[in-house]
């Protein structure tokens, strides 16, 4: 989080929120898909929610690959 001395802005952090991905939403890509639906959703969230399932994630199994898995933030590891 940055925060702009001068005028007391603070830049929003950036989060990818994967935390609720499951395999059935996910679509196997190949040479044959031509086309891939693509949706975004902004939306806030409050920093406990956001602490929440941050800390939650290196509890849960993985549904993904390792080399797919987000990292956690450097000061949260």
């Amino acid at each position: 989080m940055d925060i702009d001395p001068t005028s007391g802005y603070i830049t929003p952090v950036i989060y990818l929120n994967d935390f609720w991905l499951l395999s059935e939403h996910l679509i196997p890509l190949n040479e044959s898909v031509a086309v891939v639906p693509l949706s975004l959703k902004y939306e806030p969230v409050g920093f406990f929610k956001w602490q929440m399932q941050v800390r939650c994630m290196p509890a849960l199994p993985p549904s993904l690959p390792p080399s797919l898995l987000p990292s956690l933030p450097p000061d949260l590891d």
